[in-house]
């Protein structure tokens, strides 16, 4: 109970003293979109840092030399659990933006809202994600589009369809 008071006081306490944050990089961002773009990467990925440690998570990472560290990577993941984006934020070697509570900062970091009720909205926000990954930006995507509660972690759901689109037309690698 007191990690997740600790984790939760944190997660306040970060979101209060950064709305000036917010409004300096949103400024930063009109005259250097990249240099605002890594600013906010560092310091989510230093408040999910302290969440994961708060929250004494213990991880093992293999494999990271088989990213590509020379281009943009689709990341799929099975959600499994609320840490799913903490941890890939604070384990992923390159800026990374999330298809999904901290939407201003998820805003900051490339990441795109998927509306699954608007086919319409929900193609702009593919395409944006493609014209991302062909810009350097990874994405991550959750396909089978919510937490999946199975006990076995071979069960999957059902991907949603056009969730590999961004791999398919942009000719990404797919981690």
């Amino acid at each position: 109970m007191i990690r997740l008071i600790l984790v939760v006081l944190a997660v306040v306490l970060y979101l209060i003293f950064s709305i000036p944050v917010l409004s300096y990089l949103k400024n930063l961002e009109k005259k250097d979109p990249k240099a605002a773009a890594k600013k906010s990467l560092d310091l989510v990925r230093w408040i999910l840092g302290i969440v994961r440690d708060l929250a004494g998570i213990t991880y093992e990472v293999r494999g990271l030399e088989h990213i590509p560290s020379d281009r943009a990577v689709l990341y799929v993941g099975n959600h499994r659990s609320y840490f799913d984006i903490v941890m890939g934020y604070t384990t992923v070697p390159a800026p990374t933006g999330f298809i999904p509570l901290l939407s201003q900062w998820m805003v900051q970091m490339n990441c795109l809202f998927l509306d699954r009720s608007n086919i319409k909205e929900g193609l702009k926000t593919i395409l944006t994600g493609i014209e991302k990954v062909k810009g350097g930006i990874s994405m991550w995507i959750f396909p089978e589009g919510t937490r999946n509660k199975s006990e076995d972690p071979a069960d999957l759901m059902e991907f949603h369809e056009g969730s590999l689109k961004i791999a398919e037309k942009s000719g990404c690698p797919v981690i």
